[in-house]
């Protein structure tokens, strides 16, 4: 059953995990069409310290730093506390959804995580109110993109994540110099352009990034532009075109809330762009 629509503006967060800046301009085809077209803008965007996983997606989602947020590994598993772009979403009023790792499953909304228990939730008093998480890092693209379409068809959500988890994957399975790594972005555009531009004409504004890059030999964590310098573009922004300033990812957090009409949390410092 189709979703009530809410009246409010509604994003649409997509973090491909692992995909470097230069393979993004590089096999982005659709957006970066738009952004030519003046109906994008796209950023260069420094990830945060450590450049792995689990500190970052709390990065993105809180506009806090890992070490100030305290996730500085990825062997760091808990529920976090700090306010997120979920949380000030549900305090407004908003509805939100994921359709991510579990790992996220784990930040936001139950740890330990029971597969049988939480991997699809739909529960309004959740933080994500409504989730589809997957298991295994080796979960195709698609299915993410599939379950993201069918929850937005079903429950229109005002904000709604979605976390695609192949680069990272093939990146470390053979270089984020191969052709392996390139192929796979360029798969993940053309799922963006696909399922983009639906959710463009339901009237969703459309951010896309990643929580990290990744360097020739398939690895990252540490402070080589590789494994630092990520994509970031919004369509539906107030600029467009290729920004030439390179961006934070502090910045991640308070931009999505700022396109949501929501209030910026004063934890928040990064600067609202677009």
């Amino acid at each position: 059953m189709a979703g009530r629509e809410s009246g409010f503006p509604k994003v649409v967060l997509v973090v491909l995990d692992g995909l470097g800046a230069e393979t993004a301009f590089a096999e982005f085809g659709w957006l970066e069409a738009l952004t030519a077209a003046g109906r994008a803008a796209r950023w260069t965007m420094t990830c945060c310290l450590p450049s792995l996983s689990r500190p970052l997606y709390h990065t993105v989602l809180s506009g806090l730093p890992p070490l100030k947020h305290g996730v500085i590994s990825n062997e760091v598993n808990r529920l976090a506390g700090d306010e997120t772009v979920f949380s000030v979403a549900r305090a407004q009023g908003r509805r939100t959804a994921a359709s991510a790792s579990h790992w996220f499953a784990e930040l936001y909304h139950a740890n330990p995580y029971v597969p049988a228990e939480h991997r699809e939730v739909d529960d309004p008093r959740a933080l994500i109110q409504h989730g589809r998480y997957y298991s295994t890092f080796d979960c195709p693209d698609e299915e993410v993109f599939h379950a993201a379409g069918s929850l937005i068809r079903r429950h229109a959500p005002d904000f709604l994540l979605l976390h695609a988890p192949a680069c990272d994957t093939v990146g470390h399975r053979f270089g984020g110099q191969s052709p392996e790594y390139r192929r796979t972005a360029s798969m993940a555009g053309d799922l963006i352009a696909r399922y983009g531009t639906d959710w463009l004409e339901r009237g969703y504004r459309l951010v896309v990034t990643a929580d990290h890059g990744m360097d020739e030999i398939g690895w990252h964590g540490g402070t080589r532009p590789a494994a630092r310098q990520v994509p970031f573009y919004v369509v539906g922004a107030r600029v467009s075109g290729v920004q030439t300033a390179t961006a934070d990812q502090l910045s991640v957090a308070p931009t999505v809330l700022s396109l949501l009409g929501l209030p910026v949390p004063a934890g928040m410092t990064g600067v609202v762009l677009g």
